[in-house]
């Protein structure tokens, strides 16, 4: 999934996501960064330890509501995933679309099966006509050598 355009849609989602701020009315912390959690721009989250624990020391109740207030990290993540997750979420559509896919090749694996199979047989019959053809004429040489061995007059090798 590497470079699937689904896939980069939810990561970058995902990003913005926790990079933006919760923008509630009077909230004591509106970003991550504020309580040292740091986004980077490689998308992964670094936490700033002494700043968190000083944050967390002074203002525990303001941490949680920045996570778990009516727009906190929290609920708008869990929105989130739950439309990545839903019936026509872009998971659940690129999963569908990757099944079919699979499904597809496993038809035409079965097709290019069935095509070896008849052109195996194909080839053992045409390898079976060449292969008696070759035995009538291996005859066929033997018989007329042996004919004209007998026939008088005919000079032979060696015969001196």
């Amino acid at each position: 999934l590497l470079g699937d355009s689904s896939m980069r849609g939810v990561r970058d989602q995902l990003r913005r996501e926790m990079s933006t701020g919760i923008g509630e009315l009077g909230a004591t912390f509106n970003t991550l960064r504020e309580i040292g959690v740091e986004v980077e721009l490689n998308g992964k989250m670094k936490i700033v330890d002494e700043e968190l624990d000083a944050t967390l020391d002074s203002n525990f109740s303001n941490v949680g509501q920045l996570f778990a207030g009516n727009n906190g990290f929290a609920v708008r993540l869990f929105d989130l995933v739950d439309g990545f997750l839903d019936e026509d979420g872009p998971l659940t559509t690129r999963t569908e679309g990757l099944n079919a896919k699979i499904e597809r090749y496993g038809e035409q694996r079965e097709r290019l099966s069935e095509r070896l199979q008849s052109l195996e047989k194909r080839l053992l019959r045409q390898f079976n006509a060449l292969d008696s053809l070759v035995g009538q004429l291996s005859n066929t040489s033997n018989f007329l050598t042996q004919q004209l061995a007998a026939l008088p007059g005919v000079n032979r090798p060696n015969s001196k």
